[in-house]
């Protein structure tokens, strides 16, 4: 299992796994009740392809803290696909 990452954005933080390093990313927004451990369904293909995923935790799960806002600006930025 990939280590939780853990971002401070501003005010709030977000919590996430990332897996891989390939030039095409993947972003992986997992259902309810889940979490970033879902990100274990992308393990065996990663050998396949030239892949990176990240799996974000939602707001209140795991240490991603509430935001009333679109995090989507915020999850692009982790993802490395965003300029400050």
């Amino acid at each position: 299992m990939s280590p939780l990452q853990l971002t401070d954005l501003k005010n709030h933080k977000v919590s996430y796994r990332k897996i891989g390093n390939g030039p095409r990313k993947i972003l992986f927004f997992h259902g309810f009740p889940g979490s970033s451990s879902q990100i274990r369904l992308f393990e065996s293909s990663l050998s396949l392809h030239s892949i990176e995923v990240l799996c974000f935790d939602r707001p209140c799960y795991n240490q991603t803290s509430f935001l009333s806002t679109d995090m989507m600006q915020e999850t692009l930025q982790i993802a490395g696909l965003k300029k400050d």
